[in-house]
């Protein structure tokens, strides 16, 4: 490769070509830059630790973190960061060649599907094309050029052209050299070093943008199919949904709402008044997302608009210029909105804004990799190469504009088979595309979750079920353990192709149990909207490979079917078919199992049980966790009830938070929510718990009821409330209840549970702080 003989270097500011519109959050100052020329090469102190040294001939990168005590610009040798990138080009391809050190274990890239194999989580070894496609299946490629080394720097490509990674040579231990190549367009590429990855996803969130927080509807039961036909299905549907007790929050409908591709008007045959519909249904506590896709049929509306106006895909000059028509899967032939211009974002946005005020609350994008893209076709950004990663990008961000031009105020939720560095900012979430019907399938999917996660992307689900049907119908175990996974997952939707994924669908003990995994998530709401706000706040993901926070346990670097729910949850799926138990990897420390209180050592394997409706559930000891009664659908915020359940575990105290707001709009970003301090701390003869709102000024901080569940080993001597969490009141003494039973009956009182050697605590008025303190 023929090496480049210009290098310029550039702090975070102005954000690159493909990194369009971050988000600034923090609000740090520019790197002061000093730098000095020795020996024909240049040495640049960029702040922070970071030396990078500039090599002319040929060219050369090598990046240094100093030792604390080091002079910036000292001649002494620093530690080594990264051995160097050489930079170049070949005449059409531009690229890198990197050389990792014997420490580097890479991560990152986003979701590989199934390309050569099963979904990977650890990149030695591998290489993937960075070309975002589905076909063919059996799961959506959706990979970022992002990538970070556990040594504590990462390497973002700001290249939308098709390219390719390549860590085949590098091996664990060993090291070895890695390249990225693309196919056209100009190198550039973000240097980020941090203390881990998530120092590392926080700085790489400021650059792209901080993830939006979604709606709170959007983290409960969402019901889908391919598809409800018609209006009479979806109120059926709403109907047993409610008479069941099944807690769901959304509704989400494929093709069907539409009588053509590409329409984006209701067909009123099937779905008459369809503004009575969207109001009854939100009545009844149902949210409401349908589905698009970037095709819009000949002989529509919406391409006749396009074609007008110039914002469809084009054929080549040399062919006459007209809108680029193919063969479409939907009936006849089509053409692809050209999401690289400017006018025709708007358009669609235009579209959007009017589907919003009639009530419609998300939105789902489907095929817009794009599916069908055809290498002679012209963009108004230029040719099918140079813009075909960024489609799916810029048709989220034309949905998003259109839902905040109706509704400025108003969160916004859209689910996307494809998408691009930055998607998290305008509340995009993922899926993992049409799975397959398998236990194959299942295993593949909390490899795809984990990677999304790590390049930004935190919302992230799959069809719940298998979507295809070519390789069988789902049976009640398949169906069941895959919505026991999916119940811990960033979404919760079940989705198919003509079959039916309704919980009452696979029998009445089927049903029963999922019924219970359901609430058992809606029970997590509190926890799980928490994890959210720390996304928007930090970048890191609901979802979390257990390397994250133990990046030095080599047993964990390429650990990919079981996961951390946020900082305390450890979930590991039940992943094969018959199986009752399962090996579970427990790290350091200390850990509950969920289903039983049992405390276990970590730091080892141990074998789990799992019956069907109880995937391995473990609980940090020293957690404490805020749960929530489970009711029909999600909310209203603040809570009515928090449940505080601790886990009491080394050093004798714990603590955590509870983020409430609105849950529906943006007043959150101007500071317009409550934080809830949540303690447990022992001490000679005692155990205490406390919750203290520390809210901001214009948001209200609620009276509500508490309950509190401890583990200990004996039944204590009394337990004592202090009203309104005040220590300096005079406390009352709760009275012993003989039976959980006459527990909740009660309006206050505790009782112990040998059995799982659990005290629980009902406080027995509403409060807006707690204080509970449990005495032996």
């Amino acid at each position: 490769m023929e090496l480049k003989r210009e290098v310029r270097w550039q702090p975070l500011h102005p954000p690159a070509r493909g990194i369009e519109e971050p988000v600034p959050d923090g609000g740090e100052d520019r790197p002061t830059l000093s730098a000095r020329e020795q020996g024909g090469s240049l040495t640049v102190d960029a702040g922070g630790g970071l030396r990078i040294r500039i090599d002319p001939e040929p060219v050369r990168l090598t990046f240094e973190r100093l030792p604390p005590d080091a002079e910036p610009l000292s001649p002494a040798r620093a530690e080594l960061l990264t051995a160097g990138v050489t930079v170049g080009w070949d005449g059409w391809q531009v690229g890198t060649d990197f050389t990792a050190g014997p420490a580097d274990r890479f991560y990152g890239g986003g979701a590989p599907g199934q390309f050569e194999g099963p979904p990977w989580l650890e990149w030695s070894g591998r290489r993937a094309p960075i070309w975002n496609k589905h076909l063919p299946g059996p799961a959506a490629r959706l990979l970022f050029p992002v990538f970070w080394s556990l040594r504590g720097y990462g390497v973002v490509f700001d290249s939308p052209w098709p390219a390719e990674i390549d860590f085949r040579a590098v091996r664990p231990g060993q090291g070895g050299p890695w390249h990225y190549r693309a196919d056209g367009g100009s190198l550039a590429f973000y240097f980020l070093a941090g203390d881990g990855l998530p120092d590392l996803l926080d700085r790489y969130t400021r650059l792209t943008g901080r993830p939006a927080l979604p709606p709170l509807w959007a983290l409960g039961y969402l019901q889908s199919r391919y598809g409800y036909r018609n209006r009479a299905e979806v109120e059926a549907v709403a109907r047993e949904m409610r008479e069941r007790q099944i807690p769901c929050d959304g509704l989400i409908l494929d093709l069907y709402w539409f009588r053509r591709m590409g329409e984006l008007d209701w067909d009123e045959e099937a779905f008459p008044d369809p503004l009575g519909m969207l109001r009854d249904l939100h009545r009844a506590g149902f949210r409401v997302v349908v589905i698009e896709e970037p095709y819009v049929l000949v002989g529509t509306r919406v391409f006749e608009e396009g074609r007008a106006r110039g914002f469809l895909v084009r054929r080549p000059e040399a062919d006459g210029g007209d809108p680029y028509t193919f063969p479409f899967w939907a009936g006849g032939d089509a053409a692809l909105v050209d999401f690289s211009h400017p006018e025709a974002r708007r358009w669609w946005a235009a579209e959007h804004e009017r589907l919003a005020r009639m009530g419609i609350d998300g939105w789902w994008t489907d095929l817009n990799e794009p599916e069908q893209h055809y290498p002679d076709m012209i963009h108004h950004g230029g040719p099918a190469a140079a813009v075909h990663n960024l489609q799916a990008l810029r048709m989220i961000e034309a949905v998003y504009r259109g839902q905040k031009a109706a509704f400025p105020e108003r969160r916004v939720f859209v689910m996307s088979r494809s998408g691009w560095m930055g998607m998290q900012r305008y509340g995009a979430a993922v899926w993992s595309g049409d799975v397959d019907t398998t236990w194959e399938a299942l295993r593949a999917q909390p490899a795809l979750g984990l990677g999304m996660g790590l390049v930004g992307v935190p919302y992230w689900n799959s069809d719940v079920g298998g979507f295809l049907e070519h390789r069988g119908q789902v049976d009640p175990e398949l169906y069941l353990r895959w919505l026991e996974f999916a119940a811990f997952t960033p979404l919760l939707r079940p989705h198919a192709a003509f079959q039916p994924r309704e919980p009452w669908a696979f029998g009445p003990e089927a049903e029963r149990l999922a019924r219970e995994v359901i609430r058992l998530r809606y029970r997590l709401l509190p926890y799980l909207y928490t994890c959210a706000w720390e996304a928007h706040r930090t970048g890191l993901p609901l979802m979390r490979p257990l390397v994250l926070a133990h990046p030095d346990d080599e047993r964990v670097r390429d650990l990919r079917d079981q996961f951390y729910v946020g900082p305390d949850l450890l979930v590991a799926p039940v992943l094969e078919k018959g199986a009752r138990r399962r090996r579970v990897y427990l790290p350091g420390g200390e850990w509950y199992e969920w289903h039983t209180a049992r405390l276990r050592q970590g730091g080892r394997h141990r074998l789990a049980r799992a019956p069907l409706g109880q995937p391995p559930v473990f609980v940090r000891a020293g957690a404490i966790l805020p749960l929530t009664e489970p009711g029909a659908h999600a909310g209203p915020l603040p809570w009515d009830s928090l449940h505080l359940a601790v886990f009491p575990g080394p050093p004798g105290a714990g603590e955590s938070l509870v983020y409430e707001d609105d849950g529906e709009t943006e007043a959150y970003r101007d500071g317009q929510y409550t934080l809830t301090r949540l303690r447990w701390w022992q001490e000679a003869g005692a155990l205490t718990v406390s919750a203290e709102p520390e809210g901001r000024d214009g948001h209200a901080r609620p009276l509500r009821r508490w309950s509190v569940q401890v583990r200990v080993p004996e039944p204590p001597g009394r337990v004592v409330f202090h009203p309104g969490g005040h220590p300096g009141r005079a406390p009352h003494e709760l009275r012993r209840q003989p039976s959980a039973r006459a527990l909740r009956e009660s309006p206050g009182g505790w009782h112990y549970d040998p059995r799982t050697r659990t005290v629980r605590v009902a406080v027995p008025e509403a409060t807006a702080a707690l204080r509970v303190r449990l005495e032996w």
